[in-house]
């Protein structure tokens, strides 16, 4: 009997390393996630650094005269604002307000002068001259003895 054996010899070359769907997900997964958390603290940073320095974000009506004008209108019911200022370095507003007269306005109107102290972003009207934190511009405006 007969065994005919041939046997060839090639070198030996490591083929590339087969990597998974998982694997490569899981990195892109981990870079987006870091790119995202960089975008959201430089994004905070920002933002807290616009409301730092920017004086109509801290949050008062006197800053932007159209918004004053706004927040005035909503504490009235029918009046139209004349003319409105803010005192005590944006403590207090103050404003002259027009009332027009009888039904569909052919009475005779009355004007009276108006002022609310400011806490946060609400207005809290001001009635009389009890009110002894008061500046000195508020009660000549309200004609207090």
């Amino acid at each position: 009997m007969t065994v005919a054996l041939s046997t060839e010899l090639a070198p030996y070359r490591p083929g590339r390393e087969r990597v998974g769907l998982r694997p490569r997900l899981r990195s892109i997964a981990t870079a987006t996630a870091g790119i995202a958390l960089t975008g959201a603290l430089l994004g905070g940073a920002a933002l807290a650094t616009y409301a730092a320095t920017n004086p109509e974000s801290t949050g008062t009506v006197c800053t932007d005269p159209a918004v004053l004008g706004m927040r005035i209108s909503e504490q009235l019911e029918d009046g139209e604002v004349v003319e409105s200022w803010c005192a005590d370095g944006g403590g207090y507003v103050a404003a002259t307000v027009d009332y027009p007269g009888g039904s569909g306005g052919d009475g005779e109107g009355s004007t009276e002068r108006r002022v609310w102290r400011i806490e946060g972003e609400d207005l809290v009207a001001v009635t009389g001259c009890t009110d002894t934190a008061m500046p000195p511009s508020i009660i000549e405006f309200l004609e207090c003895v």
